[in-house]
């Protein structure tokens, strides 16, 4: 008994819809129904909408799905088992900062031309930046992360000084230091202000570094505070000030990639005893015990208390008022994991631009809310690191010694912050006397 192909496609009907309803009746797969019917075996035709499928094509498709399955599942071991020198090499883009083409330093003393300071004042932000129009209609302060730095031939060829100046300022962001066996283990880090300072108080507040960096084999990382008014929301130094200290801190621990610790030093403060290591602040237990405070962060929003005891180095030091808030006129962080996703904290737009009360509660939250940045974290007195000076004009000085009591500067403590200097915009005479009191003695 024969049936003409036709029977097959008297009622055009989706194969889905008769597997259905055949599926539904108990039937089973309509397909095989067909086959039987027929009196055709499993392997002698298959339908695929209506029409017959020869043998071979019909293998093709069980096949190719074989196939690749054995491809993969023999990647997957090969892969897995191989050992490490026969695998193809992995290429990843150069790590870099805020430009793609960065310059070695030669020295680990990295510090911007102080000469160019009047220049730079003169030239000004919309001078040194590229304004761009953003899709919403507002203005924007960029660079360019592709600019290359000026060559020496080009410095040579060039008699534009303006132009120098502005590529000098450019430039100094490209430095960095990535020297492992000369790399120092401290660097001591600080933002200076073209625009509120002289030239000759900048020089005094770069060479107050240099000293004691030259001293204890140290490195310095100086920027200018204008270098950083893209990264901000608010693009002026004023106002940003406070949030620039994250982003330079960040920029230093790349530039310094080897180096362990980094203090922050206000250009408001000066080293005053120079004689002082950092490893005895921070790595020296009975210093550390006697110089530590165990306050909340945040007195008034149920602030968590720092470790009695740290159960290894600290990754974080601040000094602390004894309210309880944070004096971040100097601070130490340690390039490690821990300190690294503090700063970027700190550095996210959305912990960075949200309506703090103000600085000191931004920082005190990141370290209140974080129990693992909290644990390794060291608070210490004023007077170890930020030793307050009201007024350098009015100094109980006696036997040539300036004695501030228990909780001012003294003469033999290590860093003078001149903070409320500020508030008297009176911050280049209170330098210029507390810099002849470092040089004293």
């Amino acid at each position: 008994m024969s049936l003409k192909p036709r029977s097959l496609t008297a009622k055009k009907r989706r194969p889905s819809q008769n597997h259905g309803e055949l599926m539904a009746l108990g039937i089973g797969n309509p397909l095989d129904v067909v086959r039987k019917y027929l009196g055709l075996g499993v392997s002698d035709m298959d339908l695929n909408d209506g029409r017959y499928v020869s043998k071979k094509k019909r293998n093709r498709y069980t096949v190719m799905p074989m196939l690749v399955f054995f491809v993969v599942v023999m990647y997957l071991l090969v892969s897995t088992f191989m050992p490490n020198g026969m695998r193809a090499p992995v290429t990843y883009p150069p790590e870099h900062g805020a430009y793609q083409n960065e310059v070695i330093s030669s020295s680990p003393l990295i510090f911007p031309h102080v000469e160019h300071a009047p220049v730079l004042k003169e030239i000004g932000i919309r001078g040194l930046f590229i304004l761009r129009m953003e899709m919403d209609g507002t203005k924007r302060f960029v660079i360019k992360p592709e600019d290359k730095p000026f060559s020496d031939e080009e410095k040579k060829k060039t008699t534009d000084q303006v132009l120098l100046v502005k590529k000098s300022f450019l430039d100094h962001g490209k430095l960095i230091f990535p020297k492992k066996n000369e790399s120092p283990e401290f660097v001591v880090v600080t933002l200076v202000d073209f625009d509120n300072f002289d030239r000759d108080t900048i020089v005094k507040i770069v060479q107050n570094r240099v000293d004691y960096a030259q001293r204890h084999k140290y490195g310095i990382y100086v920027r200018w505070a204008q270098e950083f008014v893209t990264e901000m929301s608010i693009q002026e130094v004023a106002p940003s000030y406070q949030l620039m200290k994250a982003s330079i801190m960040r920029a230093a621990i790349h530039a310094f990639p080897y180096a362990k610790y980094f203090l922050f030093l206000d250009q408001t403060s000066l080293i005053m005893n120079s004689e002082i290591p950092l490893q005895k602040l921070i790595l020296h237990q009975p210093t550390v015990e006697a110089n530590k405070q165990v306050l909340p962060i945040l007195q008034h929003y149920n602030g968590r208390n720092v470790p009695a005891k740290l159960a290894q180095q600290p990754d974080l030091v601040f000094p602390q008022h004894d309210n309880g808030v944070l004096d971040l006129s100097a601070f130490i962080v340690a390039n490690s994991l821990h300190g690294k996703m503090f700063l970027d904290y700190l550095n996210d737009p959305l912990v960075r631009d949200y309506h703090w009360d103000d600085i000191y509660t931004q920082y005190g939250h990141v370290l209140n809310w974080h129990p693992e940045l909290l644990d390794r974290t060291l608070l210490v007195k004023r007077k170890t690191l930020a030793s307050p000076v009201e007024d350098p004009t009015n100094l109980n000085i006696k036997d040539n010694k300036i004695d501030g009591g228990d909780s001012g500067y003294s003469t033999g403590d290590f860093i003078a912050s001149l903070a409320k200097c500020k508030e008297r915009i009176s911050c280049t005479s209170d330098l210029d006397v507390m810099y002849k009191f470092s040089h004293m003695g």
